[in-house]
């Protein structure tokens, strides 16, 4: 693969979801590339990019763009992020229940799943019967919304870090393969959406998990889609960032909330209250 078949990826990926990435990669893009290359017929990484950048943008693209996506996640990810969301519940249920509405939350770059059913598990075993929530699940990804939806994982997926009462109680095991219970699957609203690109309209949520992607975008992008999250977070609502991202959020919207190993980010009423703590140590 050469300078300019690099370049080529390297901006159709930057125009598609918005993560700029970083010079010197040519060799992880050829990686990644060439069993897409050989399945749609090519012999090489570097003519497979010939083809596309000679066509308009079409699904192959969208194949190439898909294969470069990270989708590193599992189960309970960064354990004490969950338990500060489980003790944040019933302050927001106590909230919702004074509102009439539905207690919602987010998971906003979910990748292939893990990280949105983990919030049903917890909604489902903390709230009572009579609690209503909506929990939105999204992703750039396509195919990994697709592979989320089935909510269809190998034992070795359900094997790191998933506790045993979890798993007894919301998965089903056929052979090598485990599936979430139904009523689990269809309490998630599985959404394609590009945070780099134009927001649909989003009813207000609670909390929003925006962990481990911003890393990936540029500071004007960071900067804009963390307004949006705000207009879409509820004063008082929640925002959880991954560990990098939270030790260098600085934000007078924003205060930290931090317990032992985890720290999220509460929406401030302007109205009520001004800023009053530092960011979150590292």
């Amino acid at each position: 693969m050469n300078e300019s078949e690099f370049e080529y990826m390297r901006a159709l990926f930057h125009t598609e979801t918005g993560i700029l990435m970083d010079p010197g990669k040519a060799y992880l893009v050829e990686l990644r590339l060439r069993s897409l290359a050989e399945q749609a017929g090519f012999s090489s990484a570097s003519l497979f990019l010939q083809h596309l950048k000679a066509r308009p943008t079409i699904g192959l693209h969208r194949q190439a763009v898909e294969a470069l996506l990270i989708h590193e996640t599992r189960f309970f990810r960064d354990e004490p992020v969950f338990e500060l969301f489980r003790s944040l519940l019933p302050g927001l249920v106590e909230r919702a229940s004074r509102t009439g509405t539905p207690l919602g939350v987010w998971s906003a770059a979910c990748s292939t799943g893990q990280e949105a059913y983990t919030l049903a598990f917890l909604l489902r075993a903390t709230l009572s019967e009579e609690t209503r929530f909506r929990l939105l699940a999204t992703d750039v990804s396509e195919e990994a919304l697709a592979r989320a939806r089935g909510g269809a994982y190998s034992l070795f997926e359900i094997g790191r870090g998933l506790p045993d009462d979890i798993k007894n109680r919301f998965f089903t095991i056929h052979e090598d393969e485990a599936l979430i219970a139904e009523d689990i699957r269809k309490a998630i609203d599985f959404r394609k959406l590009n945070l780099a690109g134009e927001w649909p309209p989003l009813s207000p949520m609670d909390v929003v998990f925006l962990r481990n992607v911003l890393i990936y975008f540029e500071p004007a992008l960071k900067k804009n889609i963390l307004n949006n999250v705000h207009r879409v977070l509820r004063p008082g609502g929640y925002l959880f960032l991954g560990n990098p991202e939270a030790a260098l959020f600085d934000d007078p919207r924003f205060r930290p909330v931090e317990t032992k190993g985890a720290c999220c980010f509460q929406s401030i009423d302007p109205t009520t209250e001004g800023r009053t703590t530092a960011p979150c140590a590292s």
